[in-house]
């Protein structure tokens, strides 16, 4: 028995425990877009647990985003989604449209991948959508945000650092502009905004004294001497690299594309879980934001669309670890079916072990 079928079989009876686990809007949907089905008691409860709880706009934390993403990609293997998909997205899309939003006081959340617009974004084009009346509004809101050079309008609060994180950064910004991109076409304020972030991603980059590439703060002054030592998705170089890959890839700027590689390189040659993942729970250690699952995601990401040897290195040495954990994962499933729990770990091995790649935008991944 392989890795994927013996993960798909944990995802099955995950799914079909009577008390089902803590589940969001996004990662019952994902999986039954990669298992092919949604028998009807999970279905009825997955449904269920959402009822009434999708007040937020966001992709995680049981935004409407996220579920809205989730039985897009669900109706594609189960039709009698098909029309709730559309009911749903068509209520996200018209509040995409009508984007504006001036805040008092910045806050994460005004402008990130978890709960903000650049995740919004991504999650309409989930499943090969977007259209450009959608992903216009929020990607000159974000192009607005990131139009000085040094990103000023991504600072929060008091705070005078910028966040260099994928899930509340500039990385996460970085790839719903290139994404709005790709809908879009090239626009003149999409190329100012991206080099403005590529430009402080580069100026920004250092290496450990163990040769692990690092993102401590948008502080250069700082830089050399505040080591981020988690690498995970949401934090540290495995989701700068695929920003700075995905932006290069769309600037046509090989520097950004150079930076990103020797990042990949680098966590490669020195890949420590027991040094790079931190925490004590199972989320921490195997989920996709703080975990070994994200990194998987960001390689598998590398290896398919880079070729690039390391990349692949990676991905295997990361599914090896994460099989090695397997009672691990089965634990973290009964309490925890999110995209971010384990949903998303088996969402990941599943797509790592060539399942499809249609919910990857959630992640900022494709």
């Amino acid at each position: 028995m392989t890795a994927g079928t013996w993960y798909a079989g944990c995802a099955r009876r995950a799914l079909a425990a009577p008390g089902l686990a803590d589940v969001d809007g996004a990662g019952v949907g994902v999986l039954a877009s990669l298992l092919g089905h949604l028998d009807d008691a999970a279905l009825v409860r997955w449904l269920n647990a959402l009822h009434g709880n999708t007040r937020a706009v966001g992709v995680f934390d049981l935004g409407r985003a996220g579920f809205v993403a989730g039985l897009t990609v669900a109706a594609q293997a189960d039709r009698r989604l098909v029309r709730l998909a559309a009911n749903t997205r068509q209520g996200l899309s018209g509040w995409a449209r009508e984007y504006r939003w001036e805040p008092d006081q910045l806050q994460w959340s005004d402008y990130d991948l978890i709960a903000g617009p650049a995740g919004v974004l991504l999650a309409l084009t989930v499943g090969g959508r977007g259209t450009a009346e959608e992903t216009g509004p929020l990607a000159r809101y974000l192009a607005r945000l990131t139009a000085e050079v040094d990103l000023a309008g991504l600072r929060t609060g008091d705070n005078s650092a910028i966040d260099l994180g994928v899930g509340h950064g500039v990385p996460g910004v970085v790839l719903a502009l290139v994404t709005a991109q790709r809908v879009l076409g090239p626009r003149p304020w999409l190329t100012a905004a991206l080099r403005n972030c590529v430009a402080l991603l580069v100026g920004t980059a250092a290496t450990d004294p163990r040769g692990m590439p690092v993102w401590g703060t948008s502080d250069r002054t700082e830089s050399a001497k505040a080591w981020q030592t988690r690498q995970a998705w949401c934090y540290g170089a495995p989701g700068v690299a695929w920003a700075l890959w995905e932006a290069g890839d769309a600037l046509d700027d090989p520097g950004a594309r150079e930076v990103a590689l020797e990042a990949v390189v680098g966590l490669d040659r020195a890949w420590d879980p027991g040094t790079q993942l931190r925490g004590t729970t199972a989320e921490d250690l195997i989920g996709v934001c703080h975990g070994a699952a994200g990194v998987l995601a960001i390689a598998d990401a590398f290896a398919v669309h880079t070729g690039h040897p390391s990349a692949a290195r990676l991905r295997t040495a990361l599914t090896d670890w994460l099989g090695e954990r397997r009672e691990a994962v089965n634990e973290l499933a009964a309490a925890n079916l999110t995209l971010l729990g384990a949903a998303g770990v088996f969402a990941v091995l599943l797509t790592a072990a060539g399942g499809c790649r249609a919910w990857l935008p959630l992640l900022g991944l494709r």
